[in-house]
């Protein structure tokens, strides 16, 4: 894991054993999965699907501890879920031009973003 998103695994952590679940094992299996669902999530802008085991989030320039806090108010029941005990966690980032009609139309006024999505993958 990069250290953003070792930084994501350990508030996750902290926060699932503060609530009496078991401290996360990492998998890097996982993480590698999460990874390439974030990249992809970035690039295409959709970054809040959940599923049963998988949860994501992102936003413009996103942080791992804004991440949580997306994650936790958004996907608490996949977070503190503590019959799944391992996680991985992924981070991905797309530049994107971003300033409206003018900007998509006549290529003025444009600013550079940068689009973050997080994947947190359980099992």
């Amino acid at each position: 894991m990069s250290g953003e998103e070792a930084e994501l695994f350990s508030l996750v952590d902290e926060a699932r054993t503060t609530n009496g679940c078991a401290p996360l094992r990492r998998n890097s299996n996982l993480t590698g999965s999460a990874r390439n669902d974030a990249e992809g999530r970035a690039a295409s802008g959709d970054v809040s699907e959940t599923e049963a085991s998988k949860a994501a989030a992102g936003g413009d320039g996103m942080s791992a501890k804004k991440a949580f806090e997306r994650l936790r108010s958004q996907s608490s029941g996949t977070l503190f879920n503590c019959g799944l005990d391992e996680l991985g966690v992924g981070r991905g980032d797309s530049t994107y031009k971003d300033g409206g009609f003018a900007c998509g139309i006549l290529g003025v006024g444009c600013k550079e973003k940068t689009r973050v999505a997080w994947v947190v993958d359980f099992k």
